[in-house]
């Protein structure tokens, strides 16, 4: 087994563990907010470990230094068609989590408001979650099928 295969798998036990802190909608702020730093985490180890690199290179600035947006344009210019749906959940999930932030800082909004936009869309939060450990199962199978089909 690769290095993915035990990274997805730490993923996913990182992401159940921050699921069950709390089904009280109380802690959904925080929670989001924690959901956001793993995910942004997966998105750089993506674009660092998986087998598909960036056509003009990953660049200068070092990936831990990255935005979320500036690792999700990495990331398309790939190029790689099995990138598709972590690109697309990836941006879905920068949105939200840009509009969550901005609410927090900037405007009036109250805790309850942000609540309820993080309550209204916690789908794209599973779905950016659920894409990656979708690709990083993929990669396993092909690695694992690959290295079978040389040996």
């Amino acid at each position: 087994m690769n290095r993915i295969y035990y990274w997805a798998k730490n993923f996913q036990d990182i992401a159940d563990v921050i699921n069950e802190l709390s089904e009280n909608e109380r802690f959904i702020i925080p929670k989001f907010l924690l959901r956001a730093q793993l995910v942004e985490f997966a998105l750089k180890y993506l674009l660092t470990h998986a087998p598909y690199k960036p056509s003009k290179g990953l660049g200068k600035k070092p990936v831990e230094e990255m935005t979320m947006g500036e690792v999700i344009k990495k990331l398309r210019e790939c190029q790689e068609s099995h990138f598709d749906k972590i690109i697309e959940a990836a941006e879905d999930f920068k949105e939200l989590r840009n509009e969550v932030t901005h609410r927090l800082l900037t405007t009036d909004k109250t805790v309850f408001e942000i609540e309820q936009l993080i309550l209204d869309k916690f789908d794209v939060a599973d779905n950016i979650e659920n894409q990656i450990v979708r690709f990083a199962n993929f990669v396993e199978h092909a690695l694992s099928v690959n290295f079978e089909e040389i040996s």
